[in-house]
């Protein structure tokens, strides 16, 4: 992907497709055998934890 493709934008979490994007977090939590990394492929429009909203990377 070069840096003038742009990357996907969800408005809501309801729009992400399922196992295909996920935030670094959701992948740590898998336990897979590799940090996760590499360039932002989407994001989406959400609330953080605290009900704030904000635009995550995924």
């Amino acid at each position: 992907m070069t840096e003038s493709t742009q990357i996907r934008h969800f408005s809501y979490w309801g729009e992400v497709p399922a196992n295909i994007y996920m935030t670094k977090t959701q992948l740590k939590d898998l336990d897979l055998p590799r940090q996760p990394g590499g360039p932002v492929r989407a994001t989406v429009d959400g609330r953080d934890g605290a009900g704030r909203r904000d635009t995550f990377d995924l």
